[in-house]
Parts: C-alpha cells; structure tokens; sequence
C-alpha cells in the first residue's frame, strides 16, 4: 500500500508543478425548502446558483457558472442517513481561466445521486462522512462520479454550528474522463438558526479540479450563502 502511494504521490506532484493554473473568486448561493414527512424521512428541494469573475474583472458575480434545482430524499436511522436524489437539474458555463473558455457553449446535465453517510455524535459535536455516486446524463452522453465528504460540527450553542469539511471527488464509469481526479473542497461555515423555521449559513469553500487536459487546474475561492426554510 506503502509503494502504491508513493508511486501516485510522486507521479502527482511533478504534474501539479508543471501545469497551468487558473485562480477564480465567486459566489454560491442556495434557496432550500426542507420537510419531515415521516420522523424518519425527510425532503429537500433547492434552488442554487454559482456565480463567478471574469477574465479582466474579479467580481465574483459578474458572469454566471451554475445554476440548478434539485430534490433529495433523507432516511435517518440511527447512526446512518441513506441518500437519494431522484432528479437534478443543472446549466454549467466554463469556469473563466483563459480566453478560450470563453467560447465553450452552456453544458446542460440532468444527474440521480445516491449515497450513504455515517454519523458519530459527541458532546457538543458531530462527525460525518458521506459517500455518494452521481449518475450524470450530459443530453445523451452519460458519465459518473464519487464523492466523499468527511465533516466536523461544532455546536457553539443551541442556534449557532460551526462546520468543516472536505469532500474529494473521481470520475468513474460510466465513461470516465481521461483524469480519474476531479475535484477537492475545502470548506468552512457558520450556521445562524434565525428562528424555529429558517437557517442561514454563511462561509468560505475552496475547490482544487483538474481539466481533462490533464495539464490544467483551477483554483476557486468561493463565498457561501444558504438560506434554508423548514416547513
């Protein structure tokens, strides 16, 4: 295991130093509406949009990246939460890192995810690691992808969390892209609850992805804001 790390290692890093890099600074944002259905079983649907600067300005809201609406279903049993999102819908625009990205055409896809995540609750915190597979339908042509989020809460007190996360993504079948990494978020975020009925949460995330040129990376620095409403 010891050499097999190594040799990903060692193949990695002289890849990194030498490729080129894109740095991006941007917004996302997201309306959620969340329900208990049963005391097991609850839904969520949202509405998000990411934003992002352009090539001569640093606005972070200034062109848009993402756009999608989405629905997941939670079952909680004790130490586990089984994940289902049935239907997501999502317009992509190219992350803006050189002059040619500017031209590549708006990518629809229509996504179904699926996972698991196992919780471990302590005294004023809470462990999470979360694991999904994502079915990704680009208007025919069909990919999929892995992530995994490991996360810290913290609670400060009964209306204030404080969250840190990562989450590490790969392409996988069906037909996987040419570079088996995708991405890595590096998150940090602190959560108001306003009243019984309404969340906002507020924070930073920082994502690592790998173009399929296999020689380019970009780096995005990213404000975040939630607002969720409990019905």
């Amino acid at each position: 295991m010891k050499k097999i790390l190594l040799v990903v290692f060692t193949g990695f890093v002289p890849l990194f130093t030498l490729a080129q890099h894109y740095t991006h600074v941007g917004s996302w944002s997201r309306l959620a509406l969340s329900a208990k259905l049963t005391p097991k079983l609850g839904v969520m649907a949202e509405v998000g949009m990411r934003r992002q600067n352009s090539l001569i300005h640093l606005n972070p809201i200034e062109k848009p990246q993402t756009n999608n609406v989405k629905l997941t279903l939670t079952y909680s049993l004790k130490r586990l939460n089984l994940i289902l999102s049935p239907a997501e819908n999502i317009y992509s625009e190219a992350l803006l890192g050189k002059e040619t990205d500017s031209t590549i055409p708006r990518v629809h896809e229509f996504r179904v995810s699926g996972g698991v995540e196992y919780l471990k609750p302590a005294l004023k915190r809470r462990f999470q690691i979360r694991s999904i597979y994502e079915y990704r339908n680009f208007d025919g042509f069909k990919r999929g992808r892995l992530r995994t989020r490991v996360m810290n809460r913290w609670t400060i007190s009964p209306a204030n969390t404080l969250s840190l996360y990562d989450e590490f993504f790969v392409n996988t079948h069906p037909h996987p892209q040419p570079n088996w990494f995708n991405q890595n978020r590096l998150s940090c975020t602190y959560t108001r609850s306003l009243t019984r009925f309404l969340d906002l949460e507020l924070g930073y995330i920082y994502v690592l992805s790998e173009r399929p040129t296999l020689s380019e990376f970009d780096h995005t620095h990213a404000l975040i804001t939630y607002l969720t409403v409990k019905i």
